[in-house]
C-alpha cells in the first residue's frame, strides 16, 4: 500500500515539473513574438513643382514620415538633385521634411529627381523613394519695340493782308530765344517777336512760357508784320506740342496712377500664382 502511494506521488511530481517546463516554454515563445518592430511610412509618393526660368522659386512642399509600427524609428532622407534642398535630413519616429526648390541657373526644361527615405535597424518598409518633378517654363519674350511713328503730313499756310496782319499755320520752329523765334513756312523763314502782350497758348489752351517752345515744334502765329524789317510782332502764338505746367502736372499724376496700377496688377498675379501652388500642394498631399 505504501509502495502504491509512493509511486502515485512520484507520478504527480513528474507531471508537475512537466507542466512548469511547458509554461516556461510558452512564456519564452510569447516574449519572442511580442518584440517591437518599427514600420516606415512616407507620404506623398510624388512631388511636382513648376516655375519660370529666371523667376521666383516655387513654394516648398512637405514630406510626412511616420512610424506605423512599434518601437523607435530612426530615419534619414537624401536626394540626387542640386536644385532640391531637404530640411531636416534625419529624424526619429514621426516627422516632416520640407523640400525647397531653387530655379537659379536652370533653363526651360523638365527636371526629375529621386528623394530617398531610409530607416535603420530592423525597421520594415525601408527604403522609400519619392519622385520629384520640376517643370521650368521659358521666360516670356519681351514685348516688341513700338513701331516708329509715321510722319504725318502737315499742311502749312501763310496769309499776309495788305494792312500787315499775318497769320501762319503749322510754321516749323527753327530757333528760339528769350523773346524771339524764327519759323519756316513754305521755305520762307520769318522772325517772330514775342512781347508781354502776346498770348502764348499750348496744348489744351493752357498758358505756356517761351521756354516751353522747342525747336521742331509746329506753331500758329497771328501778328503784325513790320513793313521795314519784316519782323512779325506776335499777338497770339499757339504751340500744341508745348504743355502748360498744369497739363504737365496732370499727365505726371496720370503716369503715377498707371504705374501704381501696373504694380498692383503684378502683385495680384503673384498672389494668384501662390494660391495655385498651394492648391496643387494640397491636392498632392491629399493623394
Amino acid at each position: 500500500m505504501n509502495k502504491f502511494i509512493f509511486e502515485q506521488k512520484s507520478y504527480l511530481l513528474i507531471l508537475f515539473f512537466a507542466l512548469v517546463g511547458l509554461l516556461f516554454s510558452l512564456a519564452v515563445f510569447a516574449q519572442e513574438n511580442t518584440q517591437t518592430t518599427s514600420v516606415l511610412e512616407v507620404t506623398p509618393t510624388a512631388l511636382s513643382f513648376s516655375g519660370i526660368a529666371g523667376g521666383t522659386n516655387p513654394l516648398a512642399q512637405n514630406i510626412s514620415v511616420r512610424n506605423a509600427g512599434t518601437g523607435t524609428l530612426m530615419w534619414s532622407v537624401s536626394d540626387d538633385a542640386n536644385w532640391l534642398t531637404l530640411t531636416p535630413v534625419s529624424g526619429q519616429n514621426n516627422g516632416t521634411v520640407s523640400t525647397a526648390v531653387s530655379l537659379a541657373g536652370l533653363v526651360a526644361n523638365t527636371y526629375n529627381a529621386a528623394i530617398t527615405v531610409s530607416a535603420t535597424g530592423d525597421a520594415t518598409g525601408t527604403p522609400k523613394t519619392i519622385n520629384a518633378t520640376l517643370i521650368v517654363s521659358p521666360a516670356p519674350a519681351p514685348p516688341p519695340p513700338p513701331a516708329p511713328e509715321t510722319p504725318r503730313k502737315v499742311k502749312q499756310s501763310m496769309e499776309i493782308n495788305p494792312n500787315g496782319m499775318v497769320q501762319l499755320r503749322n510754321a516749323k520752329v527753327e530757333s528760339v530765344a528769350s523773346t524771339t523765334l524764327s519759323v519756316k513756312v513754305w521755305g520762307h523763314v520769318f522772325t517772330v517777336e514775342v512781347t508781354s502782350e502776346t498770348k502764348l497758348r499750348g496744348h489744351g489752351e493752357g498758358k505756356i512760357e517761351m521756354a516751353d517752345v522747342k525747336i521742331g515744334d509746329l506753331v500758329d502765329v497771328k501778328g503784325l508784320m513790320n513793313e521795314d524789317t519784316g519782323v512779325i510782332v506776335a499777338r497770339e502764338l499757339r504751340d500744341d506740342s508745348a504743355k502748360s505746367k498744369k497739363d504737365a502736372e496732370r499727365e505726371g499724376k496720370i503716369a503715377e496712377i498707371r504705374k501704381l496700377i501696373e504694380e498692383l496688377k503684378k502683385k495680384l498675379e503673384g498672389l494668384i500664382g501662390k494660391n495655385r501652388e498651394k492648391n496643387r500642394d494640397k491636392h498632392n498631399n491629399d493623394n
